[in-house]
């Protein structure tokens, strides 16, 4: 707090509610149909997800990722504490 107060720089705040969503995959990953949308004689067929999805193991760390290379490549400075 005390150095906002000396600096009194500018403070942005967003709310981010998608934030995990449509993040390209670094991996392979199939999925069973979802029960309402099942194709008639293709029920034992898998979906390929090409985008993250909210509830993927894997989404936070790929937006994470993201993210963090973001704010790099515009010289911010990422606070490890």
């Amino acid at each position: 707090m005390d150095i906002v107060a000396l600096h009194n720089p500018k403070i942005y705040q967003i709310d981010i509610k998608n934030a995990f969503l449509n993040e390209n995959l670094d991996e392979e990953i199939n999925m069973k149909q979802p029960k309402r949308f099942k194709v008639t004689r293709h029920e034992r067929k898998l979906c390929k997800l090409v985008k993250s999805s909210y509830g993927l193991k894997q989404a936070s760390k790929l937006w994470h990722e993201k993210f963090n290379n973001i704010m790099l490549s515009n010289d911010l400075n990422i606070n490890e504490c």
